[in-house]
């Protein structure tokens, strides 16, 4: 039991936060690499904000829904800022 503790001890102390470090993500058109967490999320499709939401992540935009399932009724355009469709963005 002892050497399950020592060993949790320093894998604790050996990693380094997460948010010390850039956050560099991979994607189809190259790099881009955030220098600290996002302040600010606009989610546009409804898996996304699923996912948001079992995160706990609060967004300030979503994507335009009339139809939106009940367990993100809380997501209404009357709630929140319009982030334009799946199909037609609103980037301003």
């Amino acid at each position: 039991m002892k050497k399950l503790v020592s060993a949790a001890v320093f894998s604790l102390l050996t990693i380094s936060p997460s948010f010390a470090a850039n956050v560099v993500i991979d994607h189809y058109m190259g790099k881009t690499e955030l220098e600290q967490s996002p302040k600010r999320v606009v989610v546009i499709g409804f898996g996304p904000l699923d996912a948001l939401d079992n995160f706990g992540i609060e967004p300030v935009a979503v994507s335009n829904a009339s139809h939106l399932p009940s367990y993100l009724s809380k997501y209404s355009k009357e709630n929140y800022t319009s982030a334009g469709s799946l199909f037609e963005p609103d980037f301003e």
